[in-house]
């Protein structure tokens, strides 16, 4: 994983959320790393249009800030939120982080070590 994630070093960031950019954005890179790392793919692509349809109360307003008041409806993208509920994902370690201790951590799969932080 580590070396997918440093091959993506240095890409520039694709404020656009396009999956067919030579760019990377967050949610991109989420997908593509694990893929690239371990061979499973993880979570769909899906369209600006098929988001609406699907959370049709959705709010709008970061997506028209971000395009300047155009969204791209059939731009085909990849979500964090699909990729959580991606069948392949599985949430590992959760973390809670306050002023006074930023190494609580709450596992969730008791089949996995617990690791100590110093």
């Amino acid at each position: 994983m580590l070396t997918a994630a440093t091959r993506r070093t240095g890409i520039f960031y694709d404020a656009g959320f396009d999956l067919r950019s030579r760019r990377e954005s967050c949610s991109r890179f989420a997908r593509e790393a694990p893929v690239e790392a371990t061979g499973h793919r993880v979570g769909g692509v899906e369209t600006f249009a098929g988001l609406l349809v699907r959370r049709p109360d959705a709010k709008q307003t970061f997506w028209r800030a971000s395009y300047f008041g155009r969204i791209f409806w059939q731009r085909e993208t990849v979500t964090l939120a699909i990729l959580l509920r991606s069948r392949e994902m599985r949430m590992v370690c959760e973390r809670a982080a306050t002023r006074r201790d930023t190494t609580s951590a709450k596992y969730t799969d008791p089949r996995l070590p617990r690791v100590e932080e110093p």
